[in-house]
């Protein structure tokens, strides 16, 4: 295919009387292109391989995200207007340089939307802004969009968390406060978000405890819930061994099982005290068997991380939480990498709509999409032809 423009050049320097003919047999767009071309197009093969090549390029990748939509669209119910916002969405944060490709926009779209995640009446521009968040938290920290919207959508049915994106700021702050130590913080908030309802804990509450025993060495997340879910059990099993450990602690095992029991804040009141009277207590036998009473094996497994925990400074211990995912968001998207990008996806977006283009240039266009670089360079070498034959 590299020698078809001079091979073309041979055949009308060869025989001037076809020229007609062989214009007719290339189509009627080749015929209005060479009457259209100026003095100027001798340069044009050059210029023409060197376009050429970025137009197919171009073309390649609108075509994969013809695939890519087309895909979208029978995943979420052709024709539906839940499919064409999604359409909509995706072309927007693809515009924006969001994701590797279209496909990968795609798919965080439709996670979001299918996550569970979003109010009934959220808006097009809601689902783009938690989209977007999700795909900078996943660039940020290595971990998939269905993962972190899995979580969002557990922390908002166990009423953790109020919105997508409140859920979404507390994930951000525990993975920048290190609770993703042992690559299980996602895990966690799915596996016990449960039990931290039990004990009225709240997505920030609960994100911060994690954080406060991973600093004072447990060993990773699930440790830490795994002894809070064994408390929410114990306090209200009613055996001896739990009415032990509450009266190590000088409390009264029927009253703490009633609190616990009762759950939201006061239920998580109970265990701020629990955790208080344990940190007092200055023998340090009795604290691991209290701890061990309370809190199961699960407090052997902690050591002394257990005490570090303090429901009611929690909260503070993971700093600013809202409007975490928003900033990071927009840190990762003001770079110069970033601008490039979309730049280069708007030259797509130009490219593409060439092809609509009235007249010879968006025929041009339509040939390049169809046949590729050899197209234009094929054309290229027409034009100065003719010139030669009309000069």
């Amino acid at each position: 295919m590299a020698g078809l423009g001079p091979t073309v050049k041979l055949v009308f320097a060869g025989d001037a009387s076809q020229l007609d003919k062989t214009m007719k047999d290339v189509g009627d767009s080749g015929d209005r292109m060479v009457k259209e071309f100026s003095a100027k197009s001798a340069g044009l093969a050059l210029a023409g391989g060197i376009a050429a090549t970025g137009l197919v390029d171009a073309f390649q990748q609108n075509l994969d995200m013809g695939a890519a939509n087309a895909k979208l669209e029978a995943q979420l119910g052709a024709g539906s207007e839940l499919a064409a916002a999604a359409g909509e969405i995706a072309g927007n944060l693809y515009a924006d340089a969001y994701g590797d490709s279209l496909a990968t926009v795609n798919d965080a779209v439709k996670t979001v939307l299918q996550s569970g995640a979003l109010m009934e009446d959220a808006s097009n521009d809601q689902i783009q802004a938690i989209t977007a968040n999700a795909m900078s938290l996943s660039e940020a920290f290595g971990v998939d969009v269905q993962s972190s919207m899995n979580a969002v959508a557990q922390l908002m049915r166990t009423g953790l968390a109020p919105s997508a994106e409140a859920a979404l700021d507390v994930i951000t702050r525990g993975f920048q406060q290190g609770v993703d130590k042992g690559g299980d913080f996602l895990d966690t908030l799915n596996e016990y978000s449960t039990q931290f309802r039990k004990l009225g804990l709240d997505a920030t509450t609960a994100t911060g405890l994690m954080s406060q025993g991973l600093q004072a060495g447990a060993r990773d997340a699930d440790v830490v819930a795994d002894a809070l879910k064994e408390f929410s059990i114990r306090a209200v099993d009613g055996t001896k061994t739990t009415a032990d450990g509450f009266k190590m602690l000088g409390l009264n095992a029927d009253q703490m099982a009633a609190q616990i029991a009762q759950g939201g804040q006061t239920a998580s009141a109970g265990l701020d005290v629990v955790l208080d009277r344990l940190r007092d207590i200055k023998d340090p036998v009795l604290q691991s068997q209290a701890a061990v009473a309370l809190f199961g094996t699960q407090a052997e497994d902690l050591g002394a991380a257990l005490y570090a925990l303090d429901p009611s400074t929690a909260v503070a211990a993971l700093g600013n939480v809202d409007g975490a995912a928003a900033t990071v968001n927009e840190t990762l998207s003001d770079t110069a990498q970033n601008k490039i990008t979309a730049l280069q996806r708007g030259f797509q977006d130009w490219t593409n709509s060439l092809v609509t283009t009235n007249g010879p240039l968006g025929e041009l266009a339509a040939g390049v999409m169809a046949f590729g670089q050899p197209a234009l360079t094929m054309l290229s070498s027409i034009g100065m032809i003719a010139l030669a034959f009309q000069g």
